[in-house]
């Protein structure tokens, strides 16, 4: 069935309102709580999660089933980009923010570009992300879990710029994906539309250096993305949309679940 016009503004509005309201919590708690628990959720689909549902409504769950497989592939180039932004954040003081945006775009279009001929399956591209997270693991292992001491006040103007700038990459990258043709669009929607302005934000209040414990906890966030997706991709055919779609949150929260039980555990976990 192909998108209606109702469906297609019905994505774009639920989509912006998720990603404004996520970006909004999740620096919250980048502030008051943990950067840790700001990293995690902000690599969580949220965005994804509601372009798969809509999909499988839109064009069917077979349809919507080979996306995930986009959507985790997407996501490889994601930790590229957040890993220049990273580098960058860490040896710029001047401009940090503008040239820290600049790198990370530049890092997440190049992977996106060497990533676009590969033909990923359901299972070369889980596990390419599964080694992914790994190595950005590895890479990020060096950061340090700090918290931010002085916290700015979060005043009307604060939370209006806040969400201005959410709802700025949300439009930017919405209208990206649409100008760029079938096979770039797919690598797109898994552009971390609530990632991205996170770090922007809490760069812009307290510098690029607090923004490292928020990305050095992204790649465990993912690994709800891969559950996610992988569960997407099998219920949606056998169980349909909607209860595919309770299913893979259901993984996914079992998956942190289980990843909280084991880090009292094992405490070296990242």
């Amino acid at each position: 069935m192909a998108p209606t016009i109702s469906m297609l503004y019905a994505l774009f509005v639920l989509k912006f309102v998720v990603a404004v309201a996520t970006v909004l919590i999740t620096t919250a708690i980048a502030e008051r709580i943990n950067p840790r628990l700001a990293g995690i959720i902000a690599g969580l689909p949220q965005g994804s999660a509601i372009g798969l549902f809509f999909f499988g409504l839109e064009q069917g769950p077979e349809f919507a089933a080979k996306s995930a497989v986009f959507v985790l592939a997407g996501m490889l180039a994601v930790q590229a980009g957040v890993y220049c932004y990273y580098q960058v954040s860490k040896r710029t003081r001047k401009h940090g923010l503008v040239l820290s945006l600049a790198g990370s775009l530049l890092g997440y279009l190049a992977a996106a570009f060497a990533l676009r001929p590969i033909e990923f399956t359901i299972v070369t591209a889980p596990l390419a992300l599964l080694l992914s997270l790994f190595i950005f693991t590895y890479l990020f292992k060096e950061i340090r879990n700090t918290k931010i001491s002085q916290r700015i006040r979060l005043t009307p103007q604060v939370l209006a710029f806040r969400a201005a700038l959410a709802g700025a990459i949300v439009l930017a990258v919405t209208e990206a994906a649409y100008t760029v043709g079938s096979e770039w669009a797919g690598l797109f929607s898994a552009f971390g539309i609530t990632t991205w302005p996170t770090l922007l934000i809490v760069h812009h209040a307290y510098g690029g250096k607090q923004t490292h414990p928020i990305i050095k906890n992204l790649p465990i966030g993912l690994g709800g993305m891969l559950v996610y997706c992988l569960t997407v991709y099998f219920a949606y055919q056998a169980m349909g949309v909607y209860a595919g779609t309770s299913a893979a949150i259901g993984t996914t929260l079992a998956y942190l679940g289980l990843y909280t039980l084991a880090k009292k555990k094992w405490n070296w976990l990242p």
